[in-house]
């Protein structure tokens, strides 16, 4: 199985620096309480300084001790018609090591 390197890390959708990365996460998260009980959340993805408070208002309200299975439901942006699938290991961010 094959790992999917990051394209646009760097300063694009997200800083490349895990200092400044873990401190931008950090001020997000600290801005947020979310919401309790949710059911399901709706997470853009349109970079963390676009969307990134956004993101971590929705992340907040995952429980964290919830242990089931996420489904994720996403456009292509290549266009084609689904469902797809990968068998590719996504990783994370680099910069994301010891982060959350």
């Amino acid at each position: 199985m094959g790992v999917r390197k990051p394209t646009l890390a760097g300063g694009i959708w997200y800083p490349g620096d895990p200092t400044v990365l873990s401190s931008l996460l950090t001020s997000f998260f600290n801005n947020t309480t979310g919401l309790p009980d949710c059911f399901g959340i709706v997470v853009p993805h349109a970079g963390y300084a676009h969307s990134g408070q956004v993101m971590a208002a929705s992340y907040a309200c995952i429980d964290q001790n919830f242990s089931g299975t996420f489904l994720v439901i996403a456009p292509s942006h290549r266009g084609g018609i689904g469902p797809y699938t990968s068998e590719l290991d996504w990783g994370h961010p680099p910069a994301w090591n010891g982060c959350l």
